[in-house]
């Protein structure tokens, strides 16, 4: 799908706020409702917006930060790499 100048502000209004409601979507981009609305539906089905979700405040959960770390395997042998990942999906603040 190519994006038009209309589409790339629709998507970056979204990505702003993904709660933003049509109306408002609208009036932002200089659109009708209506043609917000098939906009918005077309580059869903289209795959280019995939999902929404919600950012949680780290901090106000108890996770004050980030962390990122490198690690190295003894082996790349395919038993090995599928350990690992196994070990590392039972850890539930490894994203």
């Amino acid at each position: 799908m190519k994006l038009d100048r209309t589409d790339q502000l629709i998507l970056a209004e979204l990505q702003r706020d993904g709660r933003l409601s049509n109306r408002d979507l609208a009036e932002k981009v200089h659109l009708s409702e209506s043609a917000s609305l098939r906009r918005v539906r077309a580059l869903e089905e289209a795959g280019v917006i995939d999902r929404y979700t919600a950012l949680v405040s780290q901090a106000r959960v108890g996770l004050p930060g980030n962390v990122f770390v490198s690690i190295t395997l003894n082996r790349q042998e395919q038993g090995d790499l599928a350990a690992f990942e196994a070990a590392v999906k039972r850890v539930p603040e490894v994203m």
